[in-house]
């Protein structure tokens, strides 16, 4: 599956990113090989708008504002925040999608596979193995994952 990670405000990632690794450990494949990030881990997009001629169908933004002290205006503040610079591509309303990075990282790569597979990824399973997580490592703190967002998407939005 075609993606990009974002984890920066108007920046992607490079295919040696850290962040990219996250999608790519997810299933998906690094699709700005041909792009020149002249030795950047990323780019502003912006600056590179050819990037929008590539062949891709997500970008994932890693975001650590999305954690587990959320509330509802403050995950449409950063999905405005996010997506808007990627708003000349011609999937920015179906094909982007916050993810949180204040997670550990097989959530993060879990994550990204519900949005990259969702027909092997089930996103319910993830939360659950999330609170599995939660409930046995977080030293008696209790968190009701069930009731926070750990993907956002613009349907989450509308």
């Amino acid at each position: 599956v075609p993606m990009i990670v974002s984890s920066s405000t108007g920046y992607v990632s490079s295919a040696t990113s850290d962040y990219t690794e996250i999608g790519e450990l997810a299933g998906g494949r690094f699709a700005l090989e041909g792009v020149d990030f002249a030795s950047q881990t990323n780019l502003k997009i912006a600056e590179h708008p050819e990037v929008y001629t590539y062949d891709f169908d997500y970008i994932i933004h890693l975001r650590t504002t999305l954690g587990y002290g959320q509330d509802m205006e403050q995950v449409k503040s950063d999905w405005d925040n996010y997506t808007s610079a990627f708003s000349d591509w011609e999937h920015a309303k179906t094909g982007q999608y916050l993810v949180s990075n204040s997670i550990a990282t097989p959530l993060k790569v879990a994550y990204a596979a519900s949005i990259l597979h969702p027909d092997c990824v089930d996103l319910d399973r993830v939360n659950e193995l999330h609170q599995q997580l939660v409930d046995q490592f977080f030293n008696g703190i209790e968190l009701d994952i069930s009731e926070m967002m750990f993907v956002v998407s613009a349907q989450d939005m509308a």
